[in-house]
């Protein structure tokens, strides 16, 4: 499979797998990628602009956080499994 130009194993232990892991355990506005060495959940949230009103950006900065907190309450069996099983079986512990 190839992931960003390059050649990336399909196996666990690598980001990769991890980040193959989180399909389908993750909300409809959540993903999981690769980035380098390490694995990301990103999620989609509305950006906002620094010139603003400040009303405005408290808004959509909360906004991001209660959706980073969903992620957290709401998956974080499901990913602390994930993360486990994208280890190299010696270190698999559940």
């Amino acid at each position: 499979m190839r992931y960003k130009g390059a050649n990336v194993p399909k196996q666990p232990g690598t980001p990769h797998g991890f980040a193959l892991g989180l399909k389908g355990l993750l909300q409809s506005d959540m993903t999981g990628h690769q980035t380098g060495k390490a694995a990301v959940i990103r999620i989609v949230v509305t950006g906002f602009n620094v010139t603003e009103r400040n009303e405005t950006v408290l808004s959509k900065v909360r906004a991001a956080l209660a959706a980073s907190v969903r992620l957290y309450r709401k998956s974080r069996d499901l990913l602390n499994k994930a993360a486990a099983e994208s280890l190299p079986s010696p270190a698999r512990k559940i």
